[in-house]
């Protein structure tokens, strides 16, 4: 079946939208104006042809995006950049490169369209500014390529707003996931519909699947049987159905009827077979399609299309007793640039170009999970990617070496990454498992669904499934809101609170406790050694019974200099979980691109023999590392050497350590730094009122604001910001000085600026409360947020800011739709435009009045 009939000449347009709902949808995003994060000017310069942008074009348009994004470059701040070497640069810039050259798509394009994309290819691979950002930090760079990126399928489809994913199930879970949100139901149920005579579509494993993730019960009919009758279909949450289904139009308009919303996921064949039309075309769908998922293949990222924005954001992530301002556009945390800016140098090239390499099609990759093995090893062993037999002494010598293995099996590739891994995350005893993420929202992600796969297989149907830990990171919030298991928290000074632990533990339905080697927030480090020792107790209990143990769950994706500073050798502590562990099944989540310098989208989920293969065959929602990114990975740390990490993080810690003592000597207090053990590189400060955090914002450095960090107990501060410092952190700026050292003094000084000229009138209220924080002259942001820490209005009205302020960076570019120009001006124009008649009106009849009193007075 084809798409034929719906396809129709022209590029089409982005739909514009009710005007009231633009004016709202502008007032909202202000905020995010007001910070620099979208620039509307930049935006309005990419329009899609046939022919494309010239390389002159294309320079100017990145051009003036860089000179506005690096007016708020920071001088510090917090995560973010992982740079661990400049030869990274070169390195990692290059490879990709070759990666991209030597892609089907690329092999696709006509000689001289090779030429043209070899010049933005390497202007955007081997400028440092361009490659391996970070887009989940709003910047006007990234607002302007992402803003326009998306617009390229909106005018495709017909629709008003859009987001990105990492890969096409991501997106369908994104979509399907907002739908349950919006359900009222008890049972959020999916019905997809069949095209007549089809037993069997080749998307219905990848939907299930996501549907079954997501606790969706998942049901197929064809258009003629019962369950697709109105009062079927008005049960249902959403309606599925395919973009070649003969009867769409008769599905949407039942859809329509029976007011539920279909959702249409559309495979990369479909895509590719819209996209080598020889003139720029666009489909005419009918309006009762409400979303769209687009499969990758041909473009590297997922992408997914909504009529109302309302529903787009419902699955934008937000922390609602995490204490830290942190909001995804997608399932994972953090995000990787490089795959949206390949997806938009492609698209830039133009529709025939795009056409071109859409027909030089390349088969995908499988989308279902499948864990590494790993055996044990010599344990004093340096574990390297390189054979015995292979040696590499020069940069150009690895390069070589990388170009030649990016050949290699990606399980093999793979194996090489996790076992100079293992170099630091330990379990080198035993026989662990693995599985690749992109990132390591993602890796807590699979080490809570194969929990959840364990647990659900042994457990009795409906039972209730129950986690427990301290204080959590904001991706175990995300993963109970999209896995539907309980989250008991027991925490004390940011630590799990070991006697909590001990409480709740013989509960049959608790299955894992997760802990944090290292937290984002404060810095601190649970108390792994005996945590373990509770859980080895009790597994024995277990294993005795005949019951489902219980799994740690230990989360290291920030912690790569703990564990390197705690490895149990010459008289250490051994913060290794996968070497203390014996009866207790184990993972721990570790990401490469964090610390170890690879590029962003390398983590991994590692577990101890039995846990992590209970995913394989499971549906893979997110992607995985690509063959050439764990090859740059191997070159990355093939060139450092686990001696070189050492002393790099040896480095990093002794420049931390000295800075918070300084700190601690300016009287600056640490959040929690009691907990803090030797290799943190995070810590948090306590910030009265958000004062200091505004002081240095406009200083130039980014700390991350924190709030409601001691909720139970109101006598404390309750406001404070998080640093989470990197290699990066000891480059030299202000003319030779270390941007720590900036950081440290700027901060001290921001500590008497606000000690000497204390605000009365804010000790007045409540420290935290808003009044105080803006009588301060504090950042209110951390008084929003906190809102969302209890159900009810005020959790509701933010949760709307929140979503709009952050999707700013989707909506931002408008090529090719007829938007309303300024729609927030029109509304208040056209609202005042009767008041302002009718005072006229009034005036002038006042005149006349007046005139008439004077022509009769003597």
């Amino acid at each position: 079946m084809s798409v034929d009939h719906l396809v129709k000449n022209g590029q089409g347009r982005v739909p514009q939208t009710p005007l009231l709902s633009a004016a709202w949808k502008e007032l909202l995003e202000i905020p995010a104006v007001n910070a620099g994060c979208v620039v509307g000017s930049l935006g309005k310069q990419m329009q899609f042809s046939k022919a494309g942008l010239s390389f002159e074009q294309f320079r100017d348009f990145f051009d003036e995006a860089l000179e506005v994004a690096k007016k708020v470059e920071p001088i510090s701040e917090s995560g973010n950049k992982y740079s661990v070497c400049k030869d990274f640069q070169y390195l990692n810039g290059e490879l990709l490169l070759h990666d991209i050259q030597h892609s089907a798509s690329y092999q696709g394009l006509s000689d001289v369209d090779q030429e043209r994309a070899n010049k933005f290819f390497s202007f955007m691979c081997l400028n440092k500014d361009l490659r391996n950002r970070n887009p989940l930090h709003p910047n006007p760079l990234d607002s302007v390529v992402i803003g326009n990126l998306l617009n390229f399928p909106k005018h495709i489809f017909g629709f008003p707003f859009a987001g990105y994913s990492t890969n096409g199930n991501e997106a369908l879970s994104l979509a399907l996931f907002s739908y349950r949100a919006r359900c009222k139901r008890a049972t959020a149920r999916v019905l997809y519909i069949l095209a007549d005579g089809d037993e069997c579509e080749k998307p219905l494993s990848d939907i299930r699947g996501c549907c079954n993730r997501l606790g969706m019960p998942f049901e197929v009919a064809t258009p003629g049987g019962l369950a697709t009758e109105l009062g079927a279909m008005a049960a249902a949450a959403v309606v599925l159905t395919s973009l070649t289904n003969p009867a769409l139009e008769e599905i949407a308009e039942r859809a329509e009827r029976a007011e539920v919303g279909l959702h249409i996921h559309v495979l990369d064949e479909q895509l590719r077979s819209i996209l080598v039309n020889p003139e720029p075309v666009h489909l005419d769908l009918p309006a009762a399609v409400s979303s769209m998922s687009l499969q990758d293949g041909l473009f590297r990222s997922g992408y997914q299309l909504y009529r109302d924005p309302v529903l787009r954001d419902l699955h934008f992530d937000l922390p609602y007793e995490w204490q830290s301002q942190y909001v995804s556009p997608n399932e994972g945390g953090s995000g990787n640039s490089t795959p949206l800016y390949i997806d938009f140098v492609f698209i830039q090239l133009g529709w025939k170009a795009l056409g071109d390499a859409a027909r030089r099609a390349e088969a995908r990759p499988a989308d279902v999970l499948q864990a590494v093995v790993l055996p044990p090893c010599e344990l004093g062993a340096n574990l390297s990617p390189l054979t015995p037999s292979q040696k590499v002494d020069t940069l150009e010598g690895l390069m070589s070496w990388a170009k030649e293995n990016v050949a290699l099996p990606t399980e093999e590739l793979q194996r090489n990454v996790f076992q100079f891994q293992r170099n630091f995350v330990g379990g080198k005893g035993r026989e662990v498992e693995a599985i690749t993420s992109g990132g390591g929202t993602r890796s807590i992600n699979l080490a809570v669904e194969s929990v959840l796969a364990r647990a659900r297989a042994s457990l009795p149907s409906g039972s209730p499934i129950k986690l427990i830990t301290g204080n959590p990171h904001l991706a175990v919030e995300r993963a109970e809101r999209r896995f539907l298991f309980e989250v008991i928290r027991v925490q004390n000074d940011g630590i799990i609170c070991l006697d909590g632990l001990k409480k709740h533990i013989s509960d049959p339905f608790i299955v894992a406790v997760y802990t944090q080697t290292l937290s984002i927030t404060d810095g601190i480090t649970d108390p792994l050694e005996e945590v373990v020792q509770v859980l080895e107790e009790e597994n024995k209990r277990r294993h005795a019974i005949g019951a489902v143990p219980v799994t740690l769950i230990n989360d290291c994706c920030l912690a790569f200099s703990v564990l390197l500073h705690n490895d149990g050798r010459n008289g250490a502590r051994n913060l290794r979980v996968l070497d203390l562990t014996l009866d207790t099944p184990t993972i721990v989540t570790l990401d490469a691109h964090k610390h170890l310098g690879a590029d962003k989208g390398i983590s991994m989920a590692m577990g101890s023999a039995g846990t992590m293969s209970l995913l394989n065959g499971h549906v893979k929602v997110g992607s995985q590392p690509s063959k050439g990114e764990l090859t740059r990975a191997m070159a990355d740390m093939l060139h450092i050497g686990v001696d070189g990490y050492y002393a790099k993080y040896q480095q990093l810690y002794a420049a931390v350590d000295s800075a918070t003592r300084c700190l601690d000597n300016g009287g600056l207090t640490l959040i929690h730094a009691h907990n803090r053990v030797k290799g943190s590189t995070a810590f948090g400060v306590e910030d009265p009122n958000a004062r200091m955090c505004q002081i240095m914002k406009k200083k130039g450095h980014s700390p991350a604001p924190l709030f409601n960090i001691s909720p139970s107990n109101p006598t404390r501060c309750q406001t404070g910001f998080l640093m989470s410092l990197t290699p990066h952190v000891l480059r030299e700026v202000r003319g030779g000085v270390p941007a720590l050292d900036v950081f440290v003094k700027d901060l001290i000084e921001a500590k008497k600026t606000v000690t000497a000229k204390p605000s009365l009138l804010a000790k007045l209220f409540r420290e935290a409360s808003l009044p105080a924080i803006l009588l301060s002259g504090g950042n209110e942001d951390v008084w929003l947020f906190s809102m969302l820490y209890r159900p009810g209005f005020f959790r509701d009205l933010m949760s709307v800011i929140f979503r709009r302020i952050y999707s700013a960076i989707m909506d931002s570019g408008y090529a090719c739709s007829n938007r309303h120009v300024a729609p927030l001006q029109t509304v208040v124009l056209r609202a005042l435009a009767p008041a302002l008649l009718l005072l006229l009106i009034s005036l002038r009849r006042l005149v006349r009045n007046m005139r008439q009193r004077l022509r009769l007075t003597p």
